[in-house]
């Protein structure tokens, strides 16, 4: 199942990340390349990591995603992506979940 749930979230990811592209084309940006790993443990469900050469990463918690698979495509999938654009618009100097990754989710027609 983990193989087929790996390809249900990149695609589901991938499928976030291009409905942001009017978000960012309207902002003078381009959607850079955005790995998704599977390699986050813990409590955690999604998480994005900042990497040093400025690059953003997508990670999820593979066990997690395995209880509720549905909703964690739903859910958790939007937020971390939410996320991802929220980066490429403002920065990195924004709250994590502050007014402007709640702009993005409504784009998305998220609650967030």
């Amino acid at each position: 199942m983990s193989d087929t749930l790996r390809d249900q979230l990149q695609q589901a990811t991938e499928q976030w990340l291009q409905r942001a592209v009017p978000l960012l084309l309207g902002s003078g940006r381009t959607l850079p390349e955005v790995p998704v790993q599977f390699d986050l443990r813990g409590k955690c469900a999604g998480q994005v990591r900042h990497q040093a050469d400025g690059s953003l990463v997508i990670r999820y918690n593979l066990d997690i995603a395995s209880l509720q698979p549905d909703d964690f495509i739903t859910q958790t999938v939007p937020h971390e992506v939410a996320h991802v654009i929220t980066c490429l618009l403002h920065g990195t100097n924004v709250r994590p979940h502050g007014r402007e990754w709640q702009s993005v989710m409504k784009f998305f027609g998220q609650n967030s």
